[in-house]
């Protein structure tokens, strides 16, 4: 009953609160200002930290983008991804050295290619795959953008792929300061799995006098370039090759992306889903009070409502275009 009290009281004009509902009144709009501001201090900061990658957020960031590649996976019912210490190592020299040099490419301008980084960092696979993205700041941004281009979501969604690993690097591009993000995907040689599983029984026949075995690899690749595609920015084909090679022994941890972690990393998305709380509280407010009590009816409390709402939706349309004036994947 209490809670019917106060949404008559907030939201609905009558003689209990002299036809004026409080949510109008001027001390409840100047409290919505000051709710206003604080929410742009928290996404201006958010920004700020996600587009220089300090501290917690870039540890974080790596672990969203994981996960929503997963949830993508689950709705086409494949297998999550679990992410690899050693892919992230892969990614995370190919992004320190995109951001040392300046180019956001498959290949380096030496003609490094990106099996270069997954060898180097001793991750031998069956498939392979990469993503790239630069000058995003809202992770939500960056699945999608992939997921709307038809080679980057085949990559996200091949069932070939069982491990992933994302890493971002701070760098100039183009005469801007801007962020790295490299995405490589990546399924453990079988001929590895086979020898650990081997080694295992090894070992047990060894304490009785056995002979360990070894495996010899044996390679083949076969690499795939698609060409530029256009989607919110220069976007290039991802790569994926298959390769017969064994695979050394590689961390396998599950992706951790709770709620917070996304939020922290989506302030366009988040940004939006709050205004638009804002917005529809104000304007059914408003509705209420202009049409339950046509004949009764306080300018001014239907001119703070109508101001409300122009400012919530200006600033909502200039955050969304802060974070959208970035963003190019490859």
């Amino acid at each position: 009953m209490k809670g019917i009290h106060l949404l008559k009281k907030y939201f609905i004009p009558g003689e209990h609160n002299d036809h004026k509902p409080h949510i109008l009144r001027t001390e409840v709009v100047m409290f919505f200002f000051a709710v206003i501001l604080l929410v742009e201090m928290i996404f201006l900061l958010q920004v700020e930290m996600l587009h220089s990658r300090k501290g917690y957020f870039a540890q974080v960031l790596p672990s969203v983008i994981a996960g929503l590649a997963n949830d993508n996976r689950q709705i086409d019912k494949l297998p999550r991804l679990q992410t690899s210490e050693v892919l992230q190592k892969a990614a995370q020299m190919k992004a320190d050295d995109m951001a040392q040099k300046g180019y956001f490419a498959h290949n380096s301008p030496e003609g490094v290619t990106p099996w270069y980084w997954i060898d180097r960092a001793g991750y031998k696979y069956d498939y392979a795959g990469e993503n790239l993205a630069v000058d995003f700041i809202d992770s939500s941004d960056v699945s999608k953008a992939w997921m709307d281009s038809p080679t980057h979501r085949k990559n996200i969604l091949n069932a070939n792929f069982t491990e992933i690993g994302i890493a971002t690097a701070n760098g100039v591009y183009e005469g801007r300061e801007t962020t790295f993000i490299v995405q490589i995907f990546g399924r453990p040689a079988k001929k590895v799995e086979e020898q650990e599983s081997i080694a295992t029984v090894s070992a047990q026949k060894n304490s009785r006098g056995g002979i360990q075995p070894f495996a010899t690899p044996k390679e083949h690749k076969e690499a795939t370039l698609n060409q530029a595609i256009e989607v919110e920015g220069e976007v290039s084909g991802a790569f994926t090759q298959s390769n017969e090679v064994a695979q050394v022994d590689s961390a396998i941890a599950p992706i951790d992306a709770s709620f917070i972690k996304k939020a922290m990393t989506m302030p366009r998305l988040m940004n939006m889903y709050l205004y638009g709380v804002l917005l529809t509280i104000v304007s059914l407010a408003l509705m209420l009070k202009v049409f339950i009590r046509i004949k009764i009816q306080h300018s001014q409390l239907i001119v703070n409502g109508v101001m409300l709402l122009i400012i919530m939706a200006t600033a909502l349309v200039v955050n969304q275009k802060i974070v959208l004036a970035y963003g190019n994947i490859m």
